[in-house]
This record gives C-alpha cells, structure tokens and sequence, in this order.
C-alpha cells in the first residue's frame, strides 16, 4: 500500500465557511484515496512546505499537493 501525504491550507483572511468547506472536501479525498488503497497522511501546511513535510521521508511517501 502507498503512503500518501495530503497537502491542503486554509487562509489567515478565510471565513469560517471557506475554512470549513476546506476541511470537508480533504475529509471527502482523504476518504476517496484511503478506499483506493492509499495511507493517506492529511497535513494542513501552518507556515512553510518544507516544514509540513519534514515528518515524511521522501522515499516512503507520494506528495499530493491541495494547496491554493
């Protein structure tokens, strides 16, 4: 099975319902991929990409970026 990281942010200047919208369509992907075999890591990105992915050696993980 591969493991997955999902990528995905939300903005400083979002509302409460751009935000929640965000985080039921990852819940959507994150479903959708977890039932295509994949291990899916969701990982909201707070300030810096390489700082999200850190945790997630590059050979053991597939990328999938979300982010606007």
């Amino acid at each position: 099975m591969a493991s997955l990281v999902l990528l995905f942010n939300t903005g400083a200047s979002w509302s409460e319902e751009e935000v929640r919208e965000t985080q039921e369509a990852v819940e959507v992907l994150w479903a959708a991929l977890d039932s295509a075999g994949y291990r899916v890591e969701p990982v909201e990105v707070q300030r810096t990409l390489a700082e999200a992915l850190a945790p997630f050696p590059p050979e053991e993980y597939l990328v999938f970026n979300w982010c606007e």
